[in-house]
């Protein structure tokens, strides 16, 4: 059995159809989503702060290689609101993170600051979980934490749901079970979320005077807009404003069983990728589905027509080919 990442397991339990066109025929859309790109982008300009590098100069490198690949005007369009959007975010994050961890820093070895670093952990003697770390960061009072940073379009409502996914996100428990096998004295991990949006400016009456209706802001623009405009702020605009609404952060310890859970997800994902080939790749129909990658070839299969046109016009082959040794050829 080849090595298994987390982005793999991932796919083998939200859909086996997924799977194999991604991890079996080794195909990606020829376009890549604006979701997934903005995600990129902002991950190699965190990367590339936290290891005192230009953050920006980041971005524009992935937006000078994405527009060299674009053939239309309105792709160009598309990307330079991208880059402008990712900017924006990583402006505002770099501050929220100075103030919000005060004291931390990454953690540092003889390779260097351990930013986007792989890992890898024998779970068996024939399967290895292997995975790209974000960072490694020390908190001020010595203690080490593994980092995974998240980008959403939108948060849910409630902490709890986050602590849910940060209680049972199997990924980080491997990573610390990983670097706790390199000596790394790893106690916990932590999610860092941040939204891909942008805060709302918010309006001006006829009265000339701060609209008190919701906006998705937070005080710091609302505050700039009032002394723009030479307004005051409402106080219920400031009630109505969310908490929260652009970074958060969560953190948890991580117990030997803790990784046992893990190790066994990895296992199990191991005999179920062995056996597919001979119990076949099946849809998996979900809510999820109108969003998936592989949706229209996938709704054109169940529907009964041929799917292989929609994967020859729209799908190529992963770049560099299948690491996994997988791939199959359209």
């Amino acid at each position: 059995m080849p090595d298994l990442s987390f982005s793999e397991i991932k796919t083998l339990q939200r859909c086996h159809k997924l799977y194999q066109f991604v991890y079996v025929r080794n195909l990606t859309p020829i376009r890549e989503s604006p979701k997934i790109s903005i995600g990129r982008w902002i991950h190699a300009a965190i990367a590339a702060a936290t290891k005192n590098e230009d953050p920006f100069g980041a971005i524009l490198r992935e937006y000078e290689l994405a527009a060299k690949q674009a053939i239309i005007d309105e792709e160009i369009d598309n990307l330079r609101q991208i880059r402008d959007l990712a900017i924006g975010i990583i402006e505002r994050f770099l501050a929220w993170h100075a103030k919000e961890f005060q004291g931390w820093q990454v953690y540092t070895d003889d390779q260097g600051p351990f930013v986007e670093r792989e890992v890898s952990l024998q779970v068996s003697e024939d399967t290895r979980f292997i995975g790209i770390v974000d960072a490694v960061f020390q908190d001020p009072n010595g203690t080490l934490w593994v980092r995974d940073y998240k980008t959403q379009e939108d948060f849910y409502q409630h902490d709890r749901e986050y602590e849910v996914l940060l209680d049972t996100d199997f990924q980080l428990a491997l990573y610390v079970a990983a670097l706790r096998s390199q000596k790394i004295p790893v106690i916990g991990g932590q999610h860092i979320y941040i939204r891909r949006k942008l805060p709302q400016w918010p309006k001006l009456t006829k009265d000339f005077k701060l609209s008190t209706q919701y906006i998705l802001s937070d005080l710091e623009t609302v505050q700039k807009a009032a002394e723009l405009y030479g307004v005051e702020v409402p106080e219920e605009l400031i009630r109505k404003l969310p908490k929260n609404a652009f970074f958060r952060h969560y953190e948890t310890l991580i117990s030997d069983i803790d990784v046992y859970r893990a190790i066994q997800t990895v296992l199990h994902a191991a005999h179920l990728i062995s056996v597919l080939p001979q119990i076949g790749y099946a849809h998996h129909w979900h809510y999820r589905c109108p969003g998936c990658p592989f949706y229209e070839p996938c709704l054109s299969e169940w529907k009964g027509g041929d799917p292989e046109i929609i994967l020859k016009a729209n799908y190529k082959t992963r770049e560099g080919g299948d690491p996994l040794g997988r791939a199959q050829d359209l």
